[in-house]
């Protein structure tokens, strides 16, 4: 069973293959739901084994039985940002499949999602190999576009936020270790079309200079 949802504006899914995107993983985003009856956001992270109620946005491309990668965060990050160190932690990159389609609506899917991994960004940090170029993120953070970006500290993470015109921006999320800095995290949205990216990649020079000067 293949369901696919466009939107009139003509907007397409991204695609989801991690190798054209020079990532290591890619998900898309997602509304957990905290049961099957409560529409609120799931309070705490999904794990592993479990089968979630799950809602998904057009535009999307999905099949029945599929296996892929959904991107979830906590109550607190999904409605306000993330404020603390706490609401970047709360993130996972889950990989699991398709067990079922509930409800299909004119821009939305609601999907069964049976966990089978549950990443942190320690997880990531922990087990993923270091690769020295993340997704095409090189323009985000170049001059010219220093007016529109702004960050901020939370306990040892960096947030890095880049928008134009209010239809196009990525967030970075990034950690020193060893006295090396590492970008965990990115994501993208322009228009309607979003996706998530992850991975252990080794921050260059320009990032470094941003995260001085523009996190206290």
């Amino acid at each position: 069973m293949h369901i696919e949802l466009k939107l009139p504006c003509g907007c397409k899914p991204i695609d989801l293959d991690p190798t054209k995107h020079n990532a290591d993983i890619v998900a898309m985003p997602a509304f957990w739901w905290e049961s099957y009856d409560v529409e609120c956001t799931l309070c705490s992270p999904p794990v592993p084994g479990e089968t979630y109620k799950v809602q998904l946005h057009s535009p999307l491309s999905i099949d029945l039985y599929q296996k892929r990668w959904l991107y979830y965060e906590g109550p607190n990050a999904h409605y306000n940002g993330f404020d603390t160190a706490e609401d970047i932690e709360s993130i996972r990159f889950c990989y699991g499949q398709i067990s079922a389609i509930l409800d299909i609506a004119e821009h939305h899917v609601l999907i069964e999602f049976k966990v089978e991994e549950s990443l942190s960004h320690k997880d990531i940090l922990n087990t993923h190999s270091t690769t020295t170029r993340p997704v095409d993120w090189s323009g985000t953070f170049s001059a010219d576009n220093k007016h529109n970006t702004r960050g901020s500290k939370l306990g040892p993470y960096y947030v890095f936020y880049f928008s134009a015109q209010g239809d196009l921006g990525t967030t970075v999320i990034a950690v020193e270790e060893d006295n090396k800095m590492y970008v965990l995290f990115l994501y993208n949205w322009v228009m309607h079309e979003r996706a998530y990216y992850a991975g252990k990649y080794l921050a260059d020079d320009t990032l470094r200079a941003f995260s001085m000067e523009h996190c206290e």
